[in-house]
């Protein structure tokens, strides 16, 4: 992550390939790299896509995950991350 910005979480669709990269960054802090993947290739391994989910009340976790879509189904989870925010 680049230094100095304040960013914990970057989200990218650059790829074809779904990743979930957890990092730190020069500030010692937990961050985390997302990439979803492609829809436009509609194979059994494309069709993913990130989800952040803000922190529950009295928590400053913010949980970042991968998934792919599953038609006439439920999707499947292939990854998650957890980001420790300090409550502003």
């Amino acid at each position: 992550m680049p230094s100095g910005t304040g960013k914990r979480i970057v989200v990218f669709g650059h790829t074809h390939e779904v990743r979930l990269d957890p990092a730190v960054n020069a500030e010692g802090q937990a961050c985390v790299y997302a990439n979803s993947g492609t829809w436009i290739d509609a194979t059994e391994d494309s069709m993913t896509f990130v989800s952040i989910a803000p922190p529950h009340p009295g928590s400053d976790v913010k949980v970042v995950s991968t998934w792919r879509y599953v038609k006439g189904g439920e999707p499947v989870k292939l990854g998650s991350s957890a980001i420790r925010i300090k409550a502003t």
